[in-house]
């Protein structure tokens, strides 16, 4: 009887067992594909460090740069920039409601000085290069027209500012009435910046995207404004719904490459929409892409051949495109992160190594390709081969919300990565958190 009774419990796991991995694969599997599993867990190995920066408000990160001492050339640390909504913890000196936030700290993330940026209504900083004089430059979305903009006039849009090595504002200027979504230092010192026009800049009567480069007056000192050297607009023809630049690289032939949303589809729907130029900005090619909503580019970078590749969202799925800017963009690859039944990934930074694509974003898809480990949205990184072969992946977070929005190599030599981004846990790989969303710092390897 005994016997029977033990070969009944063994009989029953297996039909439970069966059953669980029907279920499973009901989720996850569409018919005729396979689903890659390449999700690990987080280990201590990988997650080299983090840090939490903010106030008892919603606090958020942007943009990430290496800080260089002007004299040697060394890293002395990593610039910042996103906004800051709160007034205590690591922010003093906000002017009320969102402030762009500039913050610089040590390679071991430990923060070295603070700056808020802007007046009382809502700022947000958008994107921040270093500059050769140890400071830096950071492109803001200012909506205020008092206090550090009180003299820019009644919308201020796009403005740069200047923040010198020791985090004090040199300069803030406005450029246009548009919103800056991403900046890049540009080959011959300049910096390139993305993102929409609002109506009253705007070629079409639409808002539309832009890029729009700067570079240092020769005749002036280096504390002076940048001047315009390019100024574009990207889009379809009148009575559309407009453009938006979320990314933007230069290519080997001195021209851009910017990645965004067109929502000029008959219902508005957004699609991955791609714009090669000419080094003087003329645009050479574009590219549209869909397979459901929301379809938007958030990234794009060179790859060492000299094409690009771009990565977003198409439906529910992460994306990663090469594309050819030689060839009117040409797709070369495309490389596709399938979500479960619920939820989503999205990459919204990329880079590529002399031998990878690393991509970071974030997950809310816990039967997917890249499975969230915490709970609510994680922050995902990614590791691509050349060829588009998907190489490893990983999540990090807590229970709540965490996403990385910028990613740069580290520069201690080894293959560990910096990302910026928010979270909203405050358990998990999360600790230090202020209160409500904070600006994420996270040192990772891959």
């Amino acid at each position: 009887m005994k016997l029977f009774q033990s070969f009944g419990i063994v009989l029953l796991l297996i039909c439970l067992l069966a059953s669980c991995k029907k279920v499973q694969q009901a989720d996850d599997l569409q018919p005729g594909k396979v689903l890659y599993r390449s999700s690990k867990p987080v280990a201590q190995s990988n997650l080299i460090w983090q840090k939490c920066f903010g106030s008892s408000s919603n606090d958020d990160g942007s943009s990430i740069a290496v800080a260089k001492d002007p004299a040697t050339g060394a890293a002395t640390g990593y610039f910042f920039v996103g906004t800051a909504g709160g007034n205590d913890g690591n922010v003093s000196g906000n002017h009320g409601l969102n402030d762009a936030w500039v913050v610089k700290m040590k390679l071991d993330g430990t923060l070295i000085w603070q700056l808020p940026i802007g007046g009382s209504n809502y700022d947000y900083g958008k994107g921040v290069v270093a500059t050769d004089d140890g400071g830096c430059i950071v492109a803001i979305d200012g909506r205020s027209t008092d206090g550090e903009f009180s003299t820019l006039g009644s919308f201020p849009g796009l403005v740069v500012a200047k923040v010198s090595s020791t985090g004090t504002l040199v300069w803030a200027k406005r450029y246009n009435s548009g919103t800056p979504n991403a900046m890049i230092k540009t080959s011959d010192g300049g910096v390139a910046i993305t993102g929409y026009l609002n109506e009253a800049d705007a070629v079409d009567p639409q808002e539309s995207m832009f890029l729009i480069k700067l570079n240092p007056d020769p005749n002036a000192t280096t504390d002076q404004p940048y001047l315009i050297s390019l100024n574009k607009t990207y889009g379809f023809p009148s009575g559309t719904n407009g453009e938006t630049g979320y990314a933007v690289c230069e290519t080997t032939a001195k021209g851009f490459v910017l990645a965004g949303a067109s929502y000029s589809s008959a219902n508005s729907n957004p699609r991955f929409y791609v714009v090669g130029t000419a080094a003087d900005g003329t645009e050479a090619w574009n590219r549209l892409f869909e397979d459901g909503s929301p379809d938007i580019g958030w990234g794009v970078t060179t790859a060492p051949d000299g094409n690009v590749v771009a990565t977003g969202r198409m439906g529910s799925n992460m994306v990663v495109f090469k594309l050819n800017p030689s060839n009117k963009g040409a797709t070369i690859w495309q490389t596709n992160y399938l979500a479960g039944k619920f939820g989503g990934i999205t990459g919204f930074s990329i880079l590529c190594t002399s031998q990878d694509c690393i991509i970071t974003g974030s997950t809310t898809s816990n039967r997917g390709e890249i499975k969230e480990t915490q709970g609510g949205e994680d922050l995902i990184l990614v590791k691509l081969g050349l060829d588009g072969t998907k190489k490893s992946s990983y999540s990090f977070g807590g229970t709540a919300n965490d996403r990385g929005k910028g990613i740069i190599p580290s520069v201690d030599g080894t293959t560990a990565y910096i990302v910026l981004g928010y979270t909203n846990s405050n358990n998990g790989d999360v600790s230090g958190n202020h209160g409500q969303s904070d600006v994420w710092a996270v040192k990772l390897s891959l």
